[in-house]
């Protein structure tokens, strides 16, 4: 039994090692550990997007939107022909679109990214209130949003979705619109809790159309676990 133990102490250090910095108790994150979470952790992705092409006249009046540059009402995102699906990795038409942007997509009301951005001192992120899930896009232009800010984060709203893999899709109750003065926004989208997301819930699609651009990204809820926690 002595000997059988030795053994297993090189396994075990060696685990303990691998274990992912945000399964730390939070009083011992340091800054490193923040970035860590804040650029590689479940809760966070990295995606590319390219947009789709701009409409036409025909197609901004049928949309009631002559001043839009992308998709409007009128104009379902299955008529458009030149999009792409960032997140996913498809495209049908990748050569004809502008060229392609870094967005960033955080579970922002998950404890780990709060508690992430505070120690790293994070002045991009939002501040959020109420107990709802909300996930934010950043570094988004606004430019090609194609609407009025003063109408824009309506618009977000109806066309924002949760997809859970059970078939059940859970629209945002609320979009709110940060620009950074520059051309920038972060988008922050507000999904009720009684959406009742669990483990048990393989994968959730984040679905969101922004003007030209088509938004599609999955998050994996057994994976995103703190301390053993299911943490959104």
């Amino acid at each position: 039994m002595i000997r059988f133990s030795i053994f297993l102490l090189p396994v075990i250090a060696l685990v303990a090692a691998d274990e992912p910095t945000w399964n730390k108790p939070l009083p011992e994150w340091n800054v490193e550990d923040a970035k860590a979470v804040l650029t590689g952790s479940p809760w966070v992705k990295v995606v590319t997007v390219a947009y789709m092409r701009k409409l036409s006249e025909s197609e901004r009046r049928d949309g009631g939107n002559m001043e839009a540059e992308g998709a409007s009402k009128g104009v379902g995102i299955e008529g458009l022909d030149n999009f792409s699906l960032f997140g996913s990795g498809k495209s049908k038409n990748p050569g004809k679109a502008t060229p392609a942007t870094k967005l960033w997509i955080r579970w922002e009301s998950a404890l780990p990214v709060r508690a992430a951005e505070l120690r790293g001192a994070d002045n991009a992120a939002p501040t959020i209130d109420g107990e709802d899930y909300a996930i934010c896009v950043y570094n988004l232009p606004l430019t090609v949003t194609g609407f009025d800010m003063k109408v824009l984060p309506e618009s977000l709203k109806r066309v924002g979705w949760l997809k859970l893999d059970d078939g059940k899709e859970v629209k945002p109750s609320r979009v709110l619109v940060r620009p950074d003065g520059s051309g920038i926004a972060t988008l922050v989208y507000f999904f009720p809790r009684s959406a009742n997301i669990t483990s048990d819930i393989k994968r959730v699609e984040f679905v969101a159309q922004v003007g030209r651009a088509y938004l599609s990204q999955f998050f994996y809820p057994e994976e995103m676990k703190f301390q053993n926690k299911l943490a959104l």
